[in-house]
């Protein structure tokens, strides 16, 4: 027995560093110090099967103490506690007590090795052969009560092989394997078959309540999956198109043929295989090494595994066991700039490549650093200009490019110069006061104004062209602007004036404004020195040199606007010549007349604001005129003056047109 037991546990210490999928196989997590028997589910994810009282020795509470307690004496195989159940019970031949729990779930057709650490109590008056463990997917997850009979089930190990376990003083540690033909997450350890097949013998050292019983220690619980094929010590930091080998160990080389292929597979990011990527192949059934290459469009990642998988015999193998580090490295870094940039701008860098996890270097002129994506630098002056360097790194990959950046000068800075605070109707002028050579200036403003010129005249100006101009100076795509605020004041209403000419000598002239504006001052200029500061006037007892024009101005905040009549003064020998029929008329009338000479006489109609709205020449037959005149096509409805005019006199008629 010696020599089995140190058998086992140099094959227990080469697999002790293997994935357990039992979390709690030595017993040495619990929630509290057990304190009597038929405490199992104090240790951490460990159940009885049924009603049958397995139990939990650990701390030192009489009866469950370690390492003397109810059951003999005995240290544990691992850390302080172990467990213990009857596999065989004289008194009640159906009997048994098991150990249960859960585990991570198994893969289905996948080889497992299953062993424990097993001694039997000092206090058992029995021993058996029956010690097995049953795996089930499909059961109970809580203790079943109203039982306490052996598990009909075959267990999938069965460690009669070993014969029974004899030993009370040493552990015996037992190894099995098999394949899972299901995802099996929970185990039962225990005696199983019936009284017949448990092989019972009794030890003659029993004691107690077990000197009736094969009762036995349990510590150590270990389940792990044989890699049939193993795969060895890869580089598990990555590049895309990166290629590299992986190792790999045949365990059982016998169960693959010559025209096997071994495939080896790569998972997701979060080490999934649900869809994974076939990487490299090889055509063998022995040992070897399969060189493979990282897919070049791949999610960047740290949780990527690998696996093999074999065609000549639906294996699969267990993944590499450690996370492997996947980056990407740019085919292009899609440098961006605003480049050239202007002096004070803001420059704009960044790079089109930006897979996630990747962290960025930015270094540049005039110790410019960065660590982001984008990267910005305002107010730029020449000291900016010059070669920029992006370094990406996207978990181990390293991908890097450069983009000069030229920084232009700006243009000397405009000076506009203006005529402000104009009239209404006056001209606009705008200037620059230094232009440069090779710089180009543009002025814009209101209305969609545009001119292309250093200077710019906006002639007959309204209200509506006031508002900022604006001079840009233009030199290599830089700008410089300065500003014109053009204010623009309205001129007063043209003014509409009448007078009660023609007058006779002596007659007062009236002048009248018809339209007066409250804040407009008015001035009245006329003959024979004339002047008047008022909208109204009267020129008492009228002489000839009264007669002339008569020139009326508008004054508004410094803007005029003007307007004129003519005023005629006549003599009473002067009004008996002619005869004009009838009046008031529809602009069509007779004109009669007996004249001494046979000369041609001008007519020339003026209406009431004394301006001149047609002329004709009348002839002289025979010292007669005797002339209708049709002139419905110039004459309005209103009053109108007639002026015959010959070479020694004027004489002067009034008439009223309605139309």
């Amino acid at each position: 027995m010696h020599k089995l037991f140190g058998f086992l546990f140099l094959l227990f210490c080469g697999v002790a560093n293997a994935q357990n999928l039992v979390t709690n196989g030595s017993f040495e997590a619990y929630t509290s110090c057990p304190n009597n028997l038929a405490q199992i589910s104090y240790s951490n994810g460990w159940r009885m099967y049924h009603d049958g009282t397995s139990d939990y020795f650990n701390c030192t509470t009489v009866p469950v103490a370690t390492p003397a307690n109810w059951a003999g004496y005995q240290a544990a195989a691992q850390g302080t506690a172990y467990m213990g159940c009857i596999t065989y019970s004289a008194g009640n031949t159906y009997y048994r007590e098991y150990i249960a729990g859960a585990m991570t779930p198994m893969v289905k057709g996948a080889k497992y090795e299953v062993s424990m650490s097993v001694s039997l109590a000092n206090n058992s008056g029995y021993y058996s052969n029956n010690l097995g463990v049953w795996f089930y997917d499909n059961g109970p997850s809580a203790t079943i009560s109203g039982n306490v009979s052996f598990i009909p089930q075959l267990p999938q190990i069965d460690y009669r092989k070993y014969g029974a376990v004899t030993d009370t003083t040493l552990w015996v540690r037992l190894t099995d394997t098999f394949t899972a033909d299901s995802a099996y997450d929970n185990l039962v350890i225990g005696g199983y078959g019936n009284a017949t097949s448990a092989f019972q013998v009794a030890t003659n050292h029993g004691n107690g309540t077990i000197d009736n019983s094969a009762y036995y220690l349990i510590d150590d619980i270990v389940v792990r999956r044989i890699n049939e094929i193993e795969i060895l010590n890869i580089d598990t930091t990555l590049c895309n198109k990166e290629a590299f080998t992986v190792p790999y160990k045949l365990n059982y080389p016998q169960l693959f043929t010559p025209s096997n292929t071994f495939t080896v597979q790569l998972s997701d990011n979060t080490g999934s295989f649900n869809a994974p990527v076939s990487i490299g192949s090889i055509t063998a059934n022995t040992s070897g090494t399969i060189s493979c290459i990282i897919p070049a469009i791949i999610t960047p990642g740290n949780k990527y595994r690998i696996r093999i998988v074999a065609s000549n015999q639906p294996i699969t193998s267990a993944d590499n066991g450690r996370d492997i580090v996947i980056g990407v490295l740019a085919d292009s870094m899609k440098l961006q700039a605003n480049n050239p940039v202007c002096e004070t701008a803001t420059l704009n860098l960044s790079t089109g490549f930006y897979p996630v996890g990747t962290m960025y270097t930015w270094l540049g002129p005039n110790s410019f650093n960065a660590s982001t994506q984008t990267a910005t630098i305002n107010n730029v002056a020449q000291i900016n200009a010059g070669k920029y360097i992006v370094t990406a790194n996207n978990y181990g990959c390293v991908s890097k490019d450069s983009i000069t950046i030229i920084v232009n000068p700006l243009p000397a800075k405009p000076i506009a110069t203006f005529n402000n605070n104009i009239c209404e109707g006056d001209s606009l002028k705008l200037a620059v006061s230094n232009t440069a050579a090779g710089t180009t200036y543009t002025w814009t403003g209101p209305n969609g104004y545009v001119n292309n010129n250093t200077t710019a005249t906006l002639p007959n100006t309204a209200t509506n062209n006031a508002g900022r101009y604006t001079i840009t100076a233009i030199l290599n795509n830089c700008t410089q602007y300065d500003t014109a605020n053009i204010s623009i004041k309205p001129k007063p209403l043209l003014p509409e004036i009448s007078s009660n000419s023609p007058v006779l000598i002596g007659e007062d002239i009236v002048l009248s404004l018809n339209n007066s504006q409250s804040g407009v001052s008015y001035t009245w200029k006329g003959p024979a020195s004339f002047s008047l500061s008022a909208a109204n006037g009267i020129i008492n007892n009228a002489a000839l040199d009264n007669k002339g024009p008569y020139t009326i101005m508008a004054i508004l905040n410094g803007c005029i606007n003007s307007n004129t009549l003519s005023v005629d003064v006549y003599t009473k020998e002067t009004t008996d010549k002619f005869t004009i029929y009838p009046s008031p008329n529809d602009g069509s009338f007779l004109i009669k007349c007996n004249y001494a000479a046979n000369d041609n006489i001008a007519l020339n109609i003026f209406n009431s604001l004394g301006r001149l709205v047609h002329t004709t020449t009348l002839t002289v037959i025979n010292h007669q005129i005797n002339t209708t005149l049709n002139l419905k096509a110039y004459l309005a409805s209103g009053e109108y003056t007639l002026h015959f005019v010959t070479v020694n006199n004027e004489s002067v008629y009034k008439i009223v047109v309605l139309r």
